[in-house]
């Protein structure tokens, strides 16, 4: 394994996020500080959720992006 997050970081938005969801991952960003953030648009975990405005799919999918 490399000591180097940064492949890491790109092999699970290039290898597993295409495994798992047949895609790579939208837009991966980093604040250079070893924090990085994968951006997903359409979520496919929650495409079966229900939501009753577009607000409340909003806030949830900014909380996914956050927390991957």
């Amino acid at each position: 394994m490399h000591a180097d997050p940064l492949i890491a970081i790109k092999f699970v938005c290039k290898d597993i996020w295409t495994t798992l969801f047949g895609k790579q991952v939208d837009r991966l960003q980093t604040n250079y500080k070893g924090m990085y953030l994968l951006h997903e648009g359409g979520f496919r975990w929650l495409q079966r959720l229900a939501f009753t405005d577009s607000a409340a799919y909003e806030r949830t999918a900014r909380y996914v992006s956050i927390a991957l």
